[in-house]
């Protein structure tokens, strides 16, 4: 995406001093689509350089979302595992779900227990019947919680099973998302490998791979 990054940068220089004052809605859009762009290319340091411009202007979260994934993104790709998990954790938390930035194994054992009672008696129907996640932040989080725990599981930290188990239970209230069949497939996984429930694990895998399906 070289040439969407030149395009980017040049209208960056076109701004002008008091671009967010002025033209608020262009300067945002400019800023977070470079962020993301540059991301791919790997131009880390003007990644960081349009980030801190989005979130120091941004007048509201939403509008600072699309800055804060590229955030992730870049630092995943330069192995900053353990600070990607951080800040997800911490972006999760400003959309309404409080998280630690770090968690052990009691703190994750305590998420999956939540877990285990809020699945307690629902059927494959009951499950595969609910509606898609409608709620806007819910959505999001989701989103993020899906980032977090791909950077917690590579650097082999607890928080990547946090992050899963939270997502089932957001999935149970609200409704499912695209990231929901991967979160269930991990609460599968720990049931089988931890041998706690080993026939419904394989069962919250079967319904992890139809929920695939119907995203």
């Amino acid at each position: 995406f070289p040439d969407a990054a030149r395009f980017l940068r040049k209208g960056i220089e076109y701004l002008g001093e008091d671009c967010w004052e002025e033209k608020y809605s262009l300067s945002l859009e400019l800023y977070s689509n470079a962020a993301e762009i540059e991301t791919i290319n790997g131009n880390f340091e003007f990644v960081s350089t349009c980030i801190n411009e989005v979130v120091k202007n941004g007048r509201n979260l939403d509008d600072k979302i699309q800055a804060y994934a590229a955030l992730l993104t870049s630092m995943e790709q330069q192995d900053d595992l353990e600070e990607a998990t951080a800040v997800c954790a911490d972006v999760v938390g400003k959309l309404g779900e409080t998280l630690p930035p770090r968690a052990s194994k009691l703190t994750a054992a305590k998420e999956f227990f939540k877990v285990r009672f809020a699945l307690r008696g629902k059927s494959d129907k009951e499950l595969m019947s609910m509606p898609m996640m409608a709620d806007d932040k819910k959505r999001k989080c989701m989103e993020f919680l899906s980032l977090g725990f791909v950077a917690a599981w590579r650097s082999k930290s607890p928080m990547s099973a946090l992050f899963a188990f939270r997502a089932v239970r957001l999935s149970l209230k609200y409704g499912l998302h695209n990231a929901s069949s991967l979160a269930f497939a991990v609460y599968g996984a720990t049931l089988c490998g931890l041998h706690i429930d080993v026939h419904e694990g394989f069962r919250m895998g079967q319904l992890a791979i139809r929920m695939a399906e119907r995203s």
